[in-house]
Protein backbone atom coordinates (compact mmCIF):
# COMPACT_ATOMS: atom_id res chain seq x y z
CA UNK A 1 0.00 0.00 0.00
CA UNK A 2 2.84 2.43 0.82
CA UNK A 3 4.39 2.87 -2.94
CA UNK A 4 0.70 3.90 -3.59
CA UNK A 5 0.90 7.19 -1.49
CA UNK A 6 2.78 9.96 -2.91
CA UNK A 7 5.99 10.45 -1.17
CA UNK A 8 6.06 14.42 -1.41
CA UNK A 9 9.10 16.26 -1.78
CA UNK A 10 7.13 19.15 -0.38
CA UNK A 11 6.76 20.65 -4.15
CA UNK A 12 3.93 22.97 -3.86
CA UNK A 13 4.25 24.05 -7.63
CA UNK A 14 2.61 20.41 -8.32
CA UNK A 15 -0.52 21.85 -6.74
CA UNK A 16 -0.12 25.64 -7.76
CA UNK A 17 -1.05 26.74 -10.90
CA UNK A 18 1.65 27.52 -13.17
CA UNK A 19 2.25 31.53 -13.05
CA UNK A 20 4.74 34.54 -13.69
CA UNK A 21 4.72 34.58 -9.94
CA UNK A 22 5.55 30.63 -9.24
CA UNK A 23 8.45 30.21 -7.09
CA UNK A 24 9.84 27.75 -9.41
CA UNK A 25 9.80 27.11 -13.08
CA UNK A 26 8.53 24.24 -15.23
CA UNK A 27 12.27 22.93 -16.65
CA UNK A 28 13.96 23.26 -12.70
CA UNK A 29 13.28 21.30 -9.67
CA UNK A 30 14.52 23.00 -6.37
CA UNK A 31 14.39 21.00 -3.05
CA UNK A 32 12.17 23.05 -0.60
CA UNK A 33 11.82 20.55 2.23
CA UNK A 34 13.99 19.68 4.22
CA UNK A 35 16.22 22.40 3.61
CA UNK A 36 19.17 21.82 3.58
CA UNK A 37 18.37 18.08 4.30
CA UNK A 38 16.26 16.22 6.90
CA UNK A 39 18.63 14.20 8.44
CA UNK A 40 18.87 13.72 12.18
CA UNK A 41 21.42 16.59 13.88
CA UNK A 42 22.97 14.66 16.75
CA UNK A 43 24.92 17.61 18.42
CA UNK A 44 25.72 21.30 17.76
CA UNK A 45 27.71 24.27 18.97
CA UNK A 46 27.06 28.28 18.67
CA UNK A 47 30.60 30.11 19.43
CA UNK A 48 28.23 33.25 19.95
CA UNK A 49 24.82 34.64 19.35
CA UNK A 50 25.51 33.96 15.27
CA UNK A 51 28.49 31.44 14.65
CA UNK A 52 27.29 27.93 14.81
CA UNK A 53 27.80 24.29 13.45
CA UNK A 54 25.50 21.18 13.51
CA UNK A 55 26.38 17.70 12.85
CA UNK A 56 24.26 14.42 12.11
CA UNK A 57 23.56 11.54 9.80
CA UNK A 58 24.70 10.97 6.34
CA UNK A 59 28.42 12.72 6.93
CA UNK A 60 26.13 16.06 7.26
CA UNK A 61 27.58 19.33 9.07
CA UNK A 62 25.76 22.43 8.88
CA UNK A 63 26.85 25.76 9.00
CA UNK A 64 25.34 29.38 10.13
CA UNK A 65 26.78 32.45 10.23
CA UNK A 66 23.09 34.58 11.14
CA UNK A 67 22.15 33.15 14.30
CA UNK A 68 20.46 30.08 12.10
CA UNK A 69 18.61 32.35 9.77
CA UNK A 70 20.71 29.96 7.03
CA UNK A 71 22.18 27.27 7.10
CA UNK A 72 24.87 25.82 4.46
CA UNK A 73 26.30 22.07 4.44
CA UNK A 74 29.70 21.82 4.14
CA UNK A 75 31.94 18.94 2.22
CA UNK A 76 33.26 15.86 4.69
CA UNK A 77 33.77 13.44 1.84
CA UNK A 78 31.83 10.63 4.04
CA UNK A 79 28.34 9.48 4.50
CA UNK A 80 29.23 8.09 8.14
CA UNK A 81 26.91 9.63 10.85
CA UNK A 82 28.64 12.39 12.78
CA UNK A 83 27.73 12.35 16.52
CA UNK A 84 29.87 15.35 18.09
CA UNK A 85 31.37 18.70 16.99
CA UNK A 86 33.71 20.38 19.20
CA UNK A 87 34.55 24.14 18.17
CA UNK A 88 37.58 25.58 19.90
CA UNK A 89 37.42 29.11 18.07
CA UNK A 90 35.92 30.00 14.72
CA UNK A 91 38.71 28.24 12.66
CA UNK A 92 39.72 25.04 14.71
CA UNK A 93 37.09 22.13 15.58
CA UNK A 94 36.83 18.48 15.45
CA UNK A 95 34.10 16.08 14.65
CA UNK A 96 33.53 12.46 15.75
CA UNK A 97 31.31 9.58 14.60
CA UNK A 98 30.88 6.50 13.93
CA UNK A 99 33.35 3.80 12.79
CA UNK A 100 35.74 6.05 15.11
CA UNK A 101 36.01 8.78 12.27
CA UNK A 102 37.58 11.98 12.92
CA UNK A 103 37.74 14.98 11.28
CA UNK A 104 39.68 17.97 12.01
CA UNK A 105 38.94 22.11 10.38
CA UNK A 106 41.62 25.04 10.38
CA UNK A 107 39.14 27.07 8.02
CA UNK A 108 36.15 26.59 9.90
CA UNK A 109 34.92 23.84 8.18
CA UNK A 110 35.72 25.32 4.43
CA UNK A 111 37.65 21.38 4.63
CA UNK A 112 37.58 18.94 6.96
CA UNK A 113 40.47 16.26 6.95
CA UNK A 114 40.28 12.98 8.11
CA UNK A 115 42.47 12.03 11.05
CA UNK A 116 43.70 8.77 12.58
CA UNK A 117 42.05 7.54 15.67
CA UNK A 118 42.90 3.74 15.93
CA UNK A 119 39.82 2.88 17.19
CA UNK A 120 36.64 1.46 14.26
CA UNK A 121 33.36 1.55 16.98
CA UNK A 122 31.23 4.45 17.50
CA UNK A 123 32.61 7.53 19.06
CA UNK A 124 29.70 9.85 21.10
CA UNK A 125 31.43 12.89 21.59
CA UNK A 126 34.40 15.30 21.52
CA UNK A 127 35.67 17.49 23.86
CA UNK A 128 38.76 20.13 23.33
CA UNK A 129 40.21 22.35 25.97
CA UNK A 130 42.56 24.21 23.89
CA UNK A 131 43.78 24.07 20.31
CA UNK A 132 46.24 21.15 21.35
CA UNK A 133 44.36 19.11 24.27
CA UNK A 134 41.37 16.69 23.42
CA UNK A 135 39.52 13.81 24.32
CA UNK A 136 36.87 11.39 22.71
CA UNK A 137 34.36 8.38 24.09
CA UNK A 138 32.35 5.97 23.07
CA UNK A 139 31.63 2.35 22.62
CA UNK A 140 32.86 -0.56 24.96
CA UNK A 141 34.32 2.62 27.92
CA UNK A 142 36.93 4.29 25.40
CA UNK A 143 37.98 7.48 25.89
CA UNK A 144 41.40 9.00 23.70
CA UNK A 145 43.15 11.70 24.40
CA UNK A 146 45.45 13.97 22.59
CA UNK A 147 47.96 16.58 23.32
CA UNK A 148 48.74 17.38 19.80
CA UNK A 149 45.89 18.52 18.47
CA UNK A 150 44.53 15.47 16.88
CA UNK A 151 47.52 14.09 15.42
CA UNK A 152 47.98 11.07 17.66
CA UNK A 153 45.45 9.93 19.62
CA UNK A 154 46.08 7.38 23.22
CA UNK A 155 43.67 5.37 24.77
CA UNK A 156 42.81 6.02 28.85
CA UNK A 157 41.94 3.05 31.11
CA UNK A 158 38.15 3.30 32.59
CA UNK A 159 37.59 0.41 33.64
CA UNK A 160 34.43 0.29 32.15
CA UNK A 161 33.08 -1.76 29.15
CA UNK A 162 29.47 0.28 28.25
CA UNK A 163 29.22 3.14 25.84
CA UNK A 164 29.85 6.49 27.25
CA UNK A 165 27.51 9.02 25.76
CA UNK A 166 29.14 11.94 26.43
CA UNK A 167 32.30 13.92 28.49
CA UNK A 168 32.68 17.40 29.59
CA UNK A 169 36.14 18.36 30.87
CA UNK A 170 36.27 21.99 33.17
CA UNK A 171 40.18 22.31 32.51
CA UNK A 172 43.30 20.03 31.48
CA UNK A 173 42.61 18.08 34.74
CA UNK A 174 39.15 17.90 35.86
CA UNK A 175 36.70 15.83 33.94
CA UNK A 176 33.41 13.52 34.16
CA UNK A 177 32.05 10.95 31.71
CA UNK A 178 28.92 9.48 31.75
CA UNK A 179 27.04 6.20 30.00
CA UNK A 180 24.81 3.27 29.43
CA UNK A 181 23.72 1.31 33.16
CA UNK A 182 23.95 4.43 35.29
CA UNK A 183 27.94 4.79 34.61
CA UNK A 184 29.78 7.73 35.31
CA UNK A 185 33.70 7.87 36.40
CA UNK A 186 35.41 11.25 37.11
CA UNK A 187 39.06 12.29 36.95
CA UNK A 188 41.38 15.26 38.07
CA UNK A 189 44.36 14.21 36.36
CA UNK A 190 43.23 14.94 32.64
CA UNK A 191 42.56 10.97 32.23
CA UNK A 192 45.61 9.31 33.36
CA UNK A 193 43.46 7.60 36.29
CA UNK A 194 39.63 7.69 36.04
CA UNK A 195 37.67 6.76 39.20
CA UNK A 196 33.81 5.35 39.68
CA UNK A 197 31.41 6.97 41.15
CA UNK A 198 27.59 5.95 41.58
CA UNK A 199 24.20 7.77 41.13
CA UNK A 200 22.71 5.17 41.98
CA UNK A 201 20.62 4.27 38.93
CA UNK A 202 21.22 1.83 36.28
CA UNK A 203 19.28 4.10 33.49
CA UNK A 204 21.46 5.39 30.63
CA UNK A 205 23.08 8.40 31.44
CA UNK A 206 23.23 10.43 28.16
CA UNK A 207 24.73 13.61 28.95
CA UNK A 208 26.98 15.56 31.13
CA UNK A 209 27.42 19.55 32.03
CA UNK A 210 29.18 21.67 34.48
CA UNK A 211 29.18 25.49 35.20
CA UNK A 212 32.58 25.32 37.31
CA UNK A 213 34.71 22.55 39.09
CA UNK A 214 32.03 21.94 41.71
CA UNK A 215 28.66 22.62 40.28
CA UNK A 216 27.38 19.97 37.43
CA UNK A 217 23.95 17.83 36.20
CA UNK A 218 23.99 14.46 34.30
CA UNK A 219 20.75 13.38 32.10
CA UNK A 220 19.48 10.11 31.47
CA UNK A 221 16.21 7.98 30.28
CA UNK A 222 13.23 7.36 31.99
CA UNK A 223 13.34 11.29 33.66
CA UNK A 224 16.64 10.72 35.06
CA UNK A 225 18.00 14.24 36.42
CA UNK A 226 21.02 14.57 38.53
CA UNK A 227 23.07 16.99 40.42
CA UNK A 228 26.49 17.62 42.26
CA UNK A 229 27.55 20.14 43.92
CA UNK A 230 30.92 18.75 45.09
CA UNK A 231 33.15 18.11 42.02
CA UNK A 232 30.86 14.43 41.15
CA UNK A 233 32.00 13.06 44.62
CA UNK A 234 28.37 13.14 44.97
CA UNK A 235 25.19 12.96 42.91
CA UNK A 236 21.46 13.43 44.05
CA UNK A 237 18.00 12.90 42.26
CA UNK A 238 16.39 15.61 41.04
CA UNK A 239 12.29 15.37 39.92
CA UNK A 240 11.83 16.43 36.44
CA UNK A 241 8.20 17.13 36.88
CA UNK A 242 4.90 15.15 36.82
CA UNK A 243 4.51 13.09 33.79
CA UNK A 244 7.56 13.16 33.02
CA UNK A 245 9.49 9.99 34.41
CA UNK A 246 9.15 8.29 31.17
CA UNK A 247 10.74 10.90 29.34
CA UNK A 248 14.85 10.01 27.98
CA UNK A 249 17.00 13.18 28.36
CA UNK A 250 19.36 13.52 25.89
CA UNK A 251 20.99 17.05 26.49
CA UNK A 252 21.57 19.58 29.46
CA UNK A 253 23.40 22.87 29.45
CA UNK A 254 23.38 25.80 31.89
CA UNK A 255 23.54 29.46 31.56
CA UNK A 256 25.12 29.76 35.29
CA UNK A 257 24.44 28.02 38.70
CA UNK A 258 20.55 28.67 38.47
CA UNK A 259 19.34 28.71 34.73
CA UNK A 260 19.67 25.80 32.85
CA UNK A 261 17.88 23.70 30.07
CA UNK A 262 16.93 19.87 29.45
CA UNK A 263 16.32 18.52 26.25
CA UNK A 264 14.67 15.20 25.68
CA UNK A 265 12.18 12.74 23.60
CA UNK A 266 8.88 13.39 22.26
CA UNK A 267 10.11 17.18 21.85
CA UNK A 268 10.19 17.94 25.57
CA UNK A 269 12.49 21.03 26.72
CA UNK A 270 12.50 21.95 30.63
CA UNK A 271 13.51 24.99 32.08
CA UNK A 272 14.98 25.28 35.87
CA UNK A 273 15.58 29.17 37.34
CA UNK A 274 16.67 27.13 40.55
CA UNK A 275 19.52 24.73 39.89
CA UNK A 276 16.89 22.26 39.08
CA UNK A 277 15.09 22.19 42.35
CA UNK A 278 12.32 22.77 40.43
CA UNK A 279 11.81 22.11 36.26
CA UNK A 280 9.02 23.78 34.25
CA UNK A 281 8.39 22.56 30.50
CA UNK A 282 8.32 24.77 27.93
CA UNK A 283 6.00 24.85 25.10
CA UNK A 284 7.41 23.94 21.58
CA UNK A 285 6.37 22.80 17.83
CA UNK A 286 9.00 19.55 17.74
CA UNK A 287 7.47 16.65 19.10
CA UNK A 288 10.31 14.61 18.47
CA UNK A 289 13.43 13.42 19.59
CA UNK A 290 15.36 16.83 20.61
CA UNK A 291 19.01 14.92 21.58
CA UNK A 292 21.22 18.22 22.62
CA UNK A 293 20.62 21.73 24.00
CA UNK A 294 23.39 25.07 23.10
CA UNK A 295 23.01 27.67 26.15
CA UNK A 296 24.74 31.24 24.88
CA UNK A 297 23.25 33.08 27.96
CA UNK A 298 20.24 33.21 30.13
CA UNK A 299 17.94 34.41 26.34
CA UNK A 300 19.57 32.95 23.51
CA UNK A 301 19.43 29.21 23.62
CA UNK A 302 19.13 26.21 20.91
CA UNK A 303 17.82 22.63 20.89
CA UNK A 304 18.49 20.09 17.94
CA UNK A 305 17.26 16.54 17.76
CA UNK A 306 16.04 13.95 14.90
CA UNK A 307 14.55 14.89 11.66
CA UNK A 308 17.02 18.23 10.95
CA UNK A 309 15.20 20.04 14.13
CA UNK A 310 17.03 23.16 15.33
CA UNK A 311 15.02 25.36 17.38
CA UNK A 312 16.10 28.45 18.57
CA UNK A 313 14.75 30.99 21.56
CA UNK A 314 16.02 34.85 22.07
CA UNK A 315 13.33 35.33 25.24
CA UNK A 316 14.59 32.33 27.35
CA UNK A 317 12.30 29.89 26.08
CA UNK A 318 8.91 31.75 26.14
CA UNK A 319 8.89 31.01 22.77
CA UNK A 320 10.95 28.54 20.14
CA UNK A 321 11.55 28.84 16.87
CA UNK A 322 12.17 26.01 14.32
CA UNK A 323 15.33 27.62 12.66
CA UNK A 324 14.71 24.45 9.76
CA UNK A 325 12.29 22.27 7.66
CA UNK A 326 12.33 19.18 9.95
CA UNK A 327 11.19 15.94 7.94
CA UNK A 328 12.42 13.46 5.81
CA UNK A 329 9.60 11.33 6.46
CA UNK A 330 7.31 9.94 3.70
CA UNK A 331 4.40 12.60 3.05
CA UNK A 332 1.21 11.33 2.52
CA UNK A 333 -1.48 14.57 1.33
CA UNK A 334 -1.23 18.19 -0.13
CA UNK A 335 -3.37 20.82 0.10
CA UNK A 336 -3.38 24.37 -1.17
CA UNK A 337 -6.24 26.90 -0.80
CA UNK A 338 -4.51 30.05 -3.01
CA UNK A 339 -0.68 30.43 -4.60
CA UNK A 340 0.40 30.90 -0.78
CA UNK A 341 -0.99 28.81 1.82
CA UNK A 342 -1.01 25.10 2.34
CA UNK A 343 -0.37 22.21 4.52
CA UNK A 344 1.28 18.79 3.94
CA UNK A 345 0.89 15.92 6.15
CA UNK A 346 2.61 12.10 6.60
CA UNK A 347 3.87 9.57 8.73
CA UNK A 348 4.49 9.66 12.45
CA UNK A 349 2.80 12.16 12.28
CA UNK A 350 3.89 14.98 10.27
CA UNK A 351 2.20 18.45 9.71
CA UNK A 352 3.46 21.59 7.59
CA UNK A 353 2.16 24.54 6.78
CA UNK A 354 3.34 26.97 4.08
CA UNK A 355 2.17 30.56 4.12
CA UNK A 356 4.98 31.62 1.43
CA UNK A 357 4.01 28.96 -2.11
CA UNK A 358 6.07 26.92 -0.19
CA UNK A 359 9.58 28.77 -0.01
CA UNK A 360 9.52 27.94 3.84
CA UNK A 361 7.58 25.32 5.86
CA UNK A 362 6.54 25.45 9.42
CA UNK A 363 5.79 22.26 11.33
CA UNK A 364 2.50 22.20 13.41
CA UNK A 365 1.31 19.73 15.85
CA UNK A 366 -1.82 17.98 14.85
CA UNK A 367 -2.42 16.68 18.30
CA UNK A 368 -2.06 12.96 17.50
CA UNK A 369 0.46 10.37 17.85
CA UNK A 370 -1.87 8.61 14.18
CA UNK A 371 -0.01 9.30 10.32
CA UNK A 372 -1.76 11.33 8.55
CA UNK A 373 -2.63 10.42 5.26
CA UNK A 374 -5.17 13.47 3.60
CA UNK A 375 -5.34 17.23 4.55
CA UNK A 376 -7.92 19.43 3.41
CA UNK A 377 -9.40 23.12 3.69
CA UNK A 378 -12.16 25.30 2.95
CA UNK A 379 -10.27 28.48 3.74
CA UNK A 380 -6.55 29.94 5.25
CA UNK A 381 -8.28 29.02 8.82
CA UNK A 382 -10.77 26.46 8.60
CA UNK A 383 -9.20 22.40 7.56
CA UNK A 384 -9.38 18.97 8.45
CA UNK A 385 -6.84 16.05 8.34
CA UNK A 386 -7.55 12.40 8.17
CA UNK A 387 -4.96 8.87 9.37
CA UNK A 388 -4.41 5.84 10.70
CA UNK A 389 -7.26 4.50 12.99
CA UNK A 390 -9.81 6.38 12.22
CA UNK A 391 -8.26 9.61 13.07
CA UNK A 392 -9.95 13.09 12.11
CA UNK A 393 -8.88 16.75 13.52
CA UNK A 394 -9.75 19.77 12.95
CA UNK A 395 -8.52 23.48 12.97
CA UNK A 396 -10.24 26.87 13.09
CA UNK A 397 -7.22 28.66 13.27
CA UNK A 398 -4.57 27.74 10.39
CA UNK A 399 -3.45 24.30 11.82
CA UNK A 400 -2.35 26.70 15.30
CA UNK A 401 -4.41 23.91 17.11
CA UNK A 402 -5.90 20.73 16.47
CA UNK A 403 -8.43 19.22 17.46
CA UNK A 404 -9.84 15.54 17.96
CA UNK A 405 -13.15 14.55 15.87
CA UNK A 406 -14.80 11.34 16.68
CA UNK A 407 -14.96 9.37 12.95
CA UNK A 408 -16.61 6.46 14.30
CA UNK A 409 -14.63 4.27 12.62
CA UNK A 410 -11.33 2.55 13.25
CA UNK A 411 -9.92 1.42 9.60
CA UNK A 412 -7.47 4.28 8.11
CA UNK A 413 -8.67 7.30 6.40
CA UNK A 414 -6.91 8.05 3.88
CA UNK A 415 -8.69 10.66 1.75
CA UNK A 416 -10.88 13.76 3.24
CA UNK A 417 -12.85 16.40 0.99
CA UNK A 418 -15.17 19.26 2.29
CA UNK A 419 -17.16 21.32 -0.09
CA UNK A 420 -17.98 24.24 2.62
CA UNK A 421 -18.14 24.54 5.89
CA UNK A 422 -20.23 21.96 7.04
CA UNK A 423 -20.57 19.50 4.34
CA UNK A 424 -17.20 16.89 3.72
CA UNK A 425 -17.03 12.90 3.22
CA UNK A 426 -13.37 11.33 4.57
CA UNK A 427 -13.16 6.85 2.95
CA UNK A 428 -10.29 4.87 3.83
CA UNK A 429 -10.12 1.46 4.11
CA UNK A 430 -12.68 -1.65 4.31
CA UNK A 431 -14.76 0.35 1.81
CA UNK A 432 -15.40 2.81 4.19
CA UNK A 433 -16.82 6.05 3.56
CA UNK A 434 -18.59 8.73 6.19
CA UNK A 435 -20.29 12.16 5.58
CA UNK A 436 -20.81 15.16 8.04
CA UNK A 437 -23.29 17.84 7.63
CA UNK A 438 -22.01 19.49 10.84
CA UNK A 439 -18.27 20.17 9.90
CA UNK A 440 -17.01 16.58 11.39
CA UNK A 441 -19.13 16.74 14.80
CA UNK A 442 -21.24 13.82 13.77
CA UNK A 443 -19.92 11.64 11.17
CA UNK A 444 -22.64 8.84 9.55
CA UNK A 445 -21.01 5.76 7.50
CA UNK A 446 -22.32 5.21 3.89
CA UNK A 447 -22.67 1.87 2.03
CA UNK A 448 -19.94 2.08 -0.46
CA UNK A 449 -20.93 -2.05 -1.43
CA UNK A 450 -16.51 -2.66 -1.49
CA UNK A 451 -14.31 -4.12 1.00
CA UNK A 452 -10.97 -2.90 -0.57
CA UNK A 453 -9.32 0.32 0.54
CA UNK A 454 -10.82 3.58 -0.89
CA UNK A 455 -8.33 6.10 -1.84
CA UNK A 456 -9.39 9.05 -3.77
CA UNK A 457 -12.24 10.87 -3.54
CA UNK A 458 -13.80 13.79 -5.74
CA UNK A 459 -17.21 15.62 -5.21
CA UNK A 460 -18.09 18.49 -7.46
CA UNK A 461 -21.32 19.59 -5.77
CA UNK A 462 -23.26 18.39 -2.84
CA UNK A 463 -24.97 15.40 -4.60
CA UNK A 464 -22.43 14.39 -7.28
CA UNK A 465 -19.19 13.02 -6.43
CA UNK A 466 -16.78 9.69 -6.97
CA UNK A 467 -14.45 7.40 -4.49
CA UNK A 468 -11.73 5.46 -5.91
CA UNK A 469 -10.10 2.68 -4.87
CA UNK A 470 -8.25 -0.69 -4.72
CA UNK A 471 -8.89 -3.46 -7.52
CA UNK A 472 -9.84 -0.48 -10.21
CA UNK A 473 -12.50 0.28 -7.98
CA UNK A 474 -14.75 3.80 -9.36
CA UNK A 475 -17.94 4.43 -7.07
CA UNK A 476 -20.34 6.86 -8.32
CA UNK A 477 -23.14 8.96 -6.54
CA UNK A 478 -25.94 11.07 -7.62
CA UNK A 479 -27.51 11.78 -4.24
CA UNK A 480 -24.60 12.80 -2.12
CA UNK A 481 -23.40 9.42 -0.83
CA UNK A 482 -27.08 7.91 -0.18
CA UNK A 483 -26.36 5.32 -2.71
CA UNK A 484 -23.12 4.36 -4.42
CA UNK A 485 -22.75 2.36 -7.69
CA UNK A 486 -20.33 1.10 -9.26
CA UNK A 487 -18.68 1.88 -13.23
CA UNK A 488 -15.95 0.27 -14.88
CA UNK A 489 -12.82 1.45 -14.87
CA UNK A 490 -11.39 -1.27 -17.43
CA UNK A 491 -8.64 -2.40 -14.94
CA UNK A 492 -7.95 -4.31 -11.99
CA UNK A 493 -4.53 -1.86 -10.63
CA UNK A 494 -5.48 0.33 -8.05
CA UNK A 495 -6.42 3.72 -8.50
CA UNK A 496 -5.82 6.26 -6.31
CA UNK A 497 -6.96 9.83 -7.16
Amino acid sequence: MKQQFLTLLILAVLVVKPSAQNFISTDCWAWQNPSPHGNALSDFQFLDGQTGWAVGRTGNIMFTANGGENWVRQKTNTTLWLTSICMVTPEIGWVVGQSGIVLKTVDGGATWVAQSSGFAGWFQKVFFVDTQTGWVCGETGTILKTTNGGESWTPQTTGLNVLLSSLYFIDDQKGWAVGSSGKAIRTSDGGQTWTTVSLGTSASLQDVSFVDGQLGWVVGWNGKIFKTTNGGLNWSSQSPGTGLSTINFSGVAFANAQVGWVSGSFGVILKTTNGGQTWSSQTNSAFWALYDVDVIDQDLVYVVGEYGAILKTVNGGANWEVKSSVTFMDLNGVHFVDNNHGWVVGFLPTMLNTKDGGSTWNIQNPGTFSTLFDVFFVDTQLGWAVGNDGVIIKTENGGQIWSNLNSGISPALLKVQFLDAQTGWAVGYNGKIIKTKDGGQIWVEQTSGVTGYLRGLNFIDHMTGWAVGANGVILHTSDGGLQWEAQNSGTTWPVTA
